[in-house]
């Protein structure tokens, strides 16, 4: 519970509501999955507009334009912000290709990010928040160690 609660003083997450209906979602959208992770940027400011977030994602490099914010969140979508968010360079592969959600996918099975479901599985509102609370465990430890 104390995870959930100090997620929700992020910018998009600044009201119960938000978070509430999020995990009731059975299948999370894109648009939702900006909104999370709108919440990791350093100059975040509040917003409920996922086009907003999005675009600040997409400007921090952290999104590539184009993804389609109403349809379903693949967990190879949510993986590969997770990458871009953590800086999670990955193996030869994607040190040479770039990141892909595939292969995002599977550093962040490797690093016990998320779970082994496969990249095209869709992603909950309850697992998007447990998959936020790992996120900010992991930038939390990071900061501890400098």
């Amino acid at each position: 519970m104390g995870i959930l609660l100090a997620f929700l003083e992020a910018p998009p997450l600044q009201d119960a509501e938000f978070a509430r209906e999020l995990m009731k979602k059975r299948k999370s959208s894109v648009a939702d999955v900006c909104l999370v992770f709108y919440s990791f940027l350093d100059d975040a400011k509040p917003t409920k507009s996922p086009t907003e977030a999005a675009a600040a994602l997409v400007k921090a490099r952290r999104l590539p334009e184009g993804w389609d914010l109403e349809s379903n969140a693949s967990l190879g979508e949510v993986s590969y912000l997770i990458c871009t968010t953590l800086g999670i360079k990955g193996g030869l592969t994607m040190r040479v290709f770039g990141n892909s959600s595939r292969y995002c996918y599977r550093e962040c099975v490797a690093k016990r990010l998320v779970q082994a479901n496969g990249p095209h599985s869709a992603v909950s509102g309850r697992d998007l928040l447990s998959i936020a609370g790992r996120i900010e465990d992991e930038l939390e430890k990071r900061a501890s160690k400098k």
